[in-house]
């Protein structure tokens, strides 16, 4: 292992890839458990130091009360959920990650 703690971290790291399509990649595939593990925490302890980042807050607390901006945000969040999935898959084929 590499000093990023696991051979998937260390190649997404390396390549510079898109790190959360990769592990929405692998958690679909139910990986998460093996490999894909450290990658997930990682990623979970960056978004636990960032959303206190004032910069930031617009991205976890909604200050509009609109719902149609809440049916805009979810409509956009699914769509970008596929296609980091699909991202995800490609480079999870195209790198050897699993």
């Amino acid at each position: 292992m590499g000093a990023a703690g696991s051979p998937v971290v260390a190649r997404v790291v390396a390549r510079r890839l898109d790190a959360e399509a990769v592990e929405v990649a692998l958690r679909r595939r139910g990986l998460l458990g093996g490999q894909g593990r450290a990658l997930a925490r990682r990623l979970q302890i960056l978004c636990y130091l960032v959303e206190v980042q004032p910069a930031y807050f617009r991205e976890f607390i909604n200050a509009k009360e609109s719902r149609g901006w809440a049916w805009a945000a979810l409509a956009g969040a699914t769509l970008r959920s596929v296609w980091k999935l699909v991202k995800g898959e490609y480079l999870v084929r195209r790198h050897g990650l699993v």
